[in-house]
């Protein structure tokens, strides 16, 4: 019975070490399982989240396109411009809309408007005609021409408000600047924006998803 009970203990060990063995290698395996759900789902999120910014940026462009009555792709290239010149799109169009308001004034018969515009060179008829890009070309110029007589800065106050402070460093670029740049940057069109915007409501379903499938591997872990 001694000799059984010691055969008995001594395979019992060597089983009791497979177990233990086995039961580290299933807690590691657990460990990497979790992490690798973890890290899923931390990816699909980051992607997500990307995609949820840029359709939050089509969204306020495109919001703005319509007021403007522009292109949604036009707005979004001027929207780019503004960004580099640390500026806002709301800034541009607003100054837009006050030269706008103004040239109508001086077409009224306001004196002061009048002399401002004539100052910059700056029609109503040509700026109704003109895409936002080509109007903050003829203003560029317009600067640089009121600037020969040392009254740029007075009368581009006059024209835009106070938002010529802040677009001073865009508009100092000069007009055919401008252009270029515009003209370099990838644009964005309206059916493109709208792929965006299901792609972005496909992603959050497929983070959705992706959150409670890794939730149930970690618990059964």
């Amino acid at each position: 019975m001694a000799f059984l009970k010691f055969k008995f203990g001594a395979d019992t060990t060597g089983f009791q070490e497979g177990v233990n063995k086995m039961k580290k290698q299933t807690k590691s395996f657990s460990k990497n399982l979790k992490f690798a759900a973890g890290g899923a789902v931390a990816g699909v999120t980051a992607v997500a989240l990307a995609f949820r910014s840029l359709s939050n940026k089509i969204s306020e462009v495109d919001k703005t396109a319509k007021f403007l009555g522009r292109t949604f792709e036009e707005t979004f290239k001027l929207d780019a411009i503004a960004r580099e010149n640390n500026t806002t799109l709301d800034s541009i169009s607003d100054a837009l809309l006050q030269v706008e308001e103004k040239l109508g004034d001086a077409s009224a018969g306001s004196a002061a408007f009048t002399e401002t515009f004539n100052a910059l060179g700056i029609t109503q008829e040509e700026w109704r005609k003109a895409d936002m890009v080509g109007q903050l070309k003829m203003l560029s110029n317009g600067f640089a021409l009121a600037e020969k007589s040392g009254q740029g800065v007075f009368r581009m106050q006059e024209a835009v408000g106070d938002q010529f402070k802040e677009l001073m460093p865009l508009l100092s670029q000069g007009g055919d600047e401008i252009a270029r740049r515009f003209e370099e940057i990838n644009g964005v069109t309206q059916s493109q924006a709208d792929q965006i915007k299901k792609l972005t409501k496909l992603w959050e379903e497929f983070k959705t998803t992706a959150v409670s499938a890794a939730s149930a591997v970690v618990k059964k872990t």
